[in-house]
């Protein structure tokens, strides 16, 4: 029967395992400040030199900020970033509010006025101002 081996933090690691690290300790040690400056000097000089590395990296960079996913990701993160009170269609409106200085009571009441009247001419005309917006 073999002893049961253990990390350095004193978690037990397996037979198989030869670095003698768990996997918390193992990715403390690959990511420490030196070993990450080393990398990026290493890619630094990498792209420098190479042409072919450089635009590849290039292309993944104009894939990742453009195109469906990117929007789609840009809109959960400028969502995000909104009180959750504000209501999908009133977004701009608070941008726009919030740009003019307003305090936050202020931004508060002008939005319940505006959700107030956009409810009256809901009941007056059957449409909600928003489908009118452009």
């Amino acid at each position: 029967m073999t002893r049961q081996r253990f990390c350095s933090c004193s978690r037990p690691i397996c037979r198989q395992n030869r670095s003698g690290r768990c996997a918390s300790c193992a990715q403390l040690a690959r990511n420490t400040p030196e070993l990450i400056a080393r990398r990026a000097a290493t890619l630094r000089d990498r792209l420098a030199t190479e042409p072919a590395l450089r635009d590849r990296y290039a292309a993944i960079l104009a894939t990742t900020r453009t195109g469906a996913v990117n929007n789609y990701r840009l809109r959960r993160l400028r969502a995000a970033k909104l009180p959750d009170w504000v209501l999908p269609d009133m977004r701009d409106l608070y941008r726009e509010l919030r740009a003019a200085r307003l305090t936050p009571a202020e931004i508060r009441e002008a939005m319940a006025t505006q959700t107030a009247a956009d409810a009256r001419t809901f009941a007056a005309t059957g449409q909600f101002p928003s489908e009118r917006r452009p």
